[in-house]
């Protein structure tokens, strides 16, 4: 993997080079289910639907290096992003960063109002924060591993307290 400047791209499931996808999948098998060995159904519906946006930064020979999906919610006024992951290989580079100003910048722009709702890793929390997000509920296992609810303010919106 090269240490050259990565490029930031998305696009929706049906815009994506098969190659590229299989590197995405790969990417967050690598991490979620062997790196974190929590063998669960990583691919799912959300993958495939219209609305969603898989985001991803690839060095300059197209080799996948970090990625996320954004996607809107069933219920009016949020959005989501989650599979967050990087490759163990580009790590500290700031990839995971660049990725999640860009998909905040996007939902910002595709579904304005919305606020933003992930499932964070706990000991990711300040990492999130730096990004606006606050907890917005207490702390629970999925696969094994602590995490914890938190909300993004819609861009332009201070979070409320309620």
């Amino acid at each position: 993997m090269s240490s050259a400047p990565a490029r930031l791209c998305h696009a929706p499931l049906t815009q994506i080079a098969p190659a590229t996808l299989l590197q995405i999948l790969r990417v967050r098998q690598d991490v979620f289910i062997v790196e974190q060995e929590c063998p669960y159904p990583d691919i799912d519906d959300v993958d495939a639907h219209p609305l969603t946006l898989h985001h991803w930064a690839q060095d300059a020979a197209g080799v996948v290096l970090a990625v996320m999906r954004s996607y809107t919610s069933t219920r009016p006024g949020q959005a989501h992003i989650g599979r967050v992951a990087t490759h163990p290989a580009a790590r500290g580079r700031g990839l995971a960063s660049a990725l999640m100003g860009e998909a905040i910048d996007r939902v910002g722009r595709d579904f304005p109002g919305c606020e933003i709702q992930i499932g964070a890793q706990s000991y990711l929390r300040a990492w999130y924060e730096g990004f606006g997000y606050r907890v917005c509920g207490p702390e629970y296992l999925e696969d094994g591993i602590a995490h914890l609810p938190m909300v993004r303010a819609a861009l332009g919106r201070v979070p409320s307290d309620g």
